[in-house]
């Protein structure tokens, strides 16, 4: 694939004992993970006791360095929404990273990996980190999101829209639950959806449309509103091709239209899913509404 054509957004999916099976078989692996973080990302690290968390968050900033470093590196313009946004997905190992401790390139490629830091947000914009490239930041030009669950990791960049991402294990949701978290029409979006994918079960379609509604919090297009105060309904065209049990292979995502509802006019956007038996994966890209020009059929 030659640049011009490269996707803008890449989504980065991998088990986190695989992502970091590769440091671990060497006796400087407690050595190389901390030189791979920033001093800042070092200070968070250290912060965290659970050892579970804490091999998670290293394999968070892994999988965005690499995704980084071999696709976004290069000059940086301010990100700029666009209609045709198209998610592609990579499944990411330890192999992948190019961090054997000797050869010709790993001081410069282990330094790269520390030049570029994953930082905490700023107040205001919605949990979504901050991405620090030679001490420039390049928040504007990049976008970056990050989660983890049931021992996967998923790390999205995009260069074209305001990017979230969320990766929940799939289990059922109490009747308590649907009621505080999601509002009649999201319900009956579920009803909806099973019908047209009987394969669907409810737990995978509660999972999945809590995912759409955290990923969408975190591209930023709820504010400061949680996403439990704003409804998230995918198109009714979306509901086959959201149902669907799909397994995590490489290549382009298909992405579905959302319509998102809160206290003002509702947003549009564009959104993409990996659903499996065990855990669900939503990418959501905030695009701009003006430009949509979709139909919101009910079902």
């Amino acid at each position: 694939m030659d640049g011009s054509a490269a996707p803008r957004t890449r989504i980065a999916l991998a088990r986190v004992d695989e992502c970091l099976g590769g440091l671990e078989q060497t006796e400087m692996a407690g050595v190389l993970a901390t030189a791979l973080l920033s001093g800042r990302e070092q200070q968070r690290w250290q912060r965290i006791r659970h050892p579970r968390r804490r091999r998670e968050y290293l394999a968070g900033r892994l999988l965005v360095k690499h995704l980084f470093l071999t696709r976004f590196a290069g000059s940086h313009t301010p990100i700029r929404a666009s209609t045709a946004w198209e998610p592609y997905l990579e499944l990411a190992a330890a192999g992948d990273f190019g961090l054997a401790p000797f050869g010709p390139d790993a001081k410069a490629r282990l330094q790269a990996f520390k030049d570029l830091e994953v930082v905490a947000p700023d107040p205001g914009r919605s949990g979504r980190p901050r991405v620090v490239w030679r001490s420039r930041d390049i928040s504007g030009c990049v976008s970056v999101s990050i989660s983890h669950a049931g021992g996967w990791v998923v790390a999205a960049l995009s260069s074209q829209a305001e990017v979230g991402v969320d990766l929940e294990v799939v289990e059922e949701r109490s009747p308590c639950f649907q009621r505080f978290a999601f509002t009649p029409r999201e319900r009956a979006w579920v009803d909806c959806a099973r019908a047209a994918a009987p394969g669907a079960t409810p737990a995978r379609l509660w999972t999945l449309l809590w995912a759409i509604k955290e990923a969408s919090f975190k591209a930023g297009v709820l504010g400061q509103r949680p996403a439990w105060q704003t409804e998230v309904v995918p198109a009714a065209t979306s509901l086959a091709a959201v149902a669907a049990e799909l397994p995590p292979a490489e290549g382009p995502l298909p992405a579905f239209d959302l319509r998102l509802r809160g206290a003002g006019s509702p947003w549009l956007d564009g959104a993409a899913a990996v659903v499996t038996p065990a855990w669900v994966m939503v990418a959501v890209g905030a695009v701009d509404a003006e430009r949509r020009n979709g139909s919101w059929t009910s079902c």
